[in-house]
């Protein structure tokens, strides 16, 4: 059978991490990634373009690595074009299923999403950092991605969903 490249795509707040973490344990053979993950890898790091670039290679590599040896990936990050391509050659180049979903809500449900979890994290989200990255993120073309509406849907629901469309 071959590998599956799972790339799930967000604002934040949208559930990528969560349902990530569901379809790893789900699947089988299967790792899960993320940017904020590998970038955390590196000691004081921050979420800057040089990071990211620097996170995205490791990822590239990563990918590669466990697409060639049969392993699935669930991948959790937002995805510029040139990134998307990059993933798009690296499944062909091993011969691996590629599924891209963007996971939605509308932009208050995200930021009550962030707010309660930084509230259980004890360390509270900056609005004007999550109005810039949301809004960048509303300027992707995600027609290349199985867009779900998160708003209504649980985690569970969301990772059954994405099962059954990959299936």
């Amino acid at each position: 059978m071959k590998p599956k490249l799972i790339i799930l795509d967000g604002a934040r707040g949208a559930g990528k991490s969560t349902v990530s973490a569901i379809l790893k344990e789900k699947m089988e053979n299967t790792v899960f990634i993320g940017l904020d993950m590998i970038r955390n890898l590196i000691t004081k790091s921050k979420a800057t373009d040089d990071f990211n670039a620097i996170s995205f290679d490791a990822i590239f590599s990563i990918t590669d690595s466990f697409l060639s040896n049969n392993v699935n990936i669930v991948i959790d990050s937002g995805i510029t074009k040139e990134r998307d391509k990059k993933l798009k050659d690296i499944a062909l180049k091993n011969n691996a299923n590629i599924f891209m979903f963007y996971l939605s809500a509308p932009k208050e449900v995200l930021w009550e999403r962030i707010q309660k979890r930084g509230e259980e994290r004890k360390r509270m989200p900056d609005r004007e950092r999550f109005d810039y990255t949301h809004s960048m993120q509303q300027a992707k073309d995600f027609s290349d991605f199985i867009e779900i509406d998160t708003t209504k849907l649980n985690p569970e629901d969301i990772t059954e969903l994405i099962l059954s469309k990959i299936s």
